[in-house]
């Protein structure tokens, strides 16, 4: 019986599944290399491929079992690294048996409506992997959030509130004439305080322009607060003078931070 081989078929079926189950292996271990991961898995396609050819030319499962073999420990060197290889490993393997029962079951269900099993085999793999990606992203955006945060403390006449920051490199507003780095506030937080500065002091308000995604010019309303400090690795850090900028609440909205701190204003600690 003629068996008729689509190496493009092939090598997009191991790819998504090869890219599926170290994302998944990633997730676990909360290491974060999209690119490396990506790459592995169309390595561990390649050789994939390669194992399939020489088992029908030579008809040698030894082909098979040896291109696989490598495939599974250089995917996994590529994209976790040399360190807990062997922990790596093991989570792939039982991670693959796991995402092999649901994969099969799942395209068994999709075949009945292509008609057609190779179709259906990379259909369902391209879609969880593309899953998997849009998953890894948000969990990056929630590590970076929980690892860049830290408790600040805003003072303004003797007065005192607790929230919570986000150290943020891109944050880049200045003040243009006093070319001080800004703090964003939720102007919810500080708009007591500016009521009160129009009424007593008007020259501590600032208007701040500024860019942003969507709108080239914009003001923003802003007051110098009387000292801010911030516990940022292992330190409390004291900052006096310092200009706050009342931004929107829906920047903040689904956040668990209420401040979105300026890296200059560590640097020029540090210095």
């Amino acid at each position: 019986m003629d068996c008729i081989l689509y190496m493009d078929v092939l090598f997009l079926w191991n790819f998504w599944m090869n890219a599926l189950i170290l994302f998944l292996v990633r997730q676990i271990t909360k290491t974060y290399r999209t690119v490396w991961c990506l790459a592995a898995a169309a390595v561990g396609a390649l050789l994939g491929c390669l194992g399939v050819t020489g088992y029908m030319i030579w008809s040698g499962g030894w082909c098979l079992f040896l291109a696989e073999a490598v495939a599974v420990v250089l995917m996994n060197w590529m994209a976790f690294g040399g360190k807990k290889l062997l922990w790596h490993l093991l989570l792939f393997l039982v991670t693959g048996f796991a995402v092999a029962g649901v994969f099969l079951s799942v395209t068994s269900r999709v075949t009945d409506v292509c008609g057609e099993s190779t179709t259906a085999a990379v259909l369902v793999s391209g879609t969880a992997c593309a899953f998997c990606i849009l998953l890894e992203k948000n969990s990056r955006i929630r590590w970076k959030e929980e690892h860049m945060t830290a408790k600040t403390v805003l003072v303004s006449d003797g007065e005192r509130l607790s929230a919570t920051a986000l150290v943020d490199t891109g944050n880049k507003l200045y003040d243009p004439f006093f070319h001080k780095p800004v703090i964003l506030v939720d102007e919810r937080m500080i708009k007591r305080w500016m009521e009160e500065y129009r009424k007593k002091c008007p020259e501590r308000l600032h208007c701040i322009p500024f860019h942003s995604v969507g709108k080239e010019n914009g003001m923003l309303e802003g007051m110098t607060l009387e000292a801010v400090s911030i516990q940022w690795q292992n330190k409390t850090i004291q900052l006096t003078e310092v200009i706050a900028a009342a931004t929107r609440e829906s920047l903040y909205q689904g956040k668990d931070y209420q401040v979105i701190f300026h890296c200059g204003l560590l640097q020029e600690k540090k210095e």
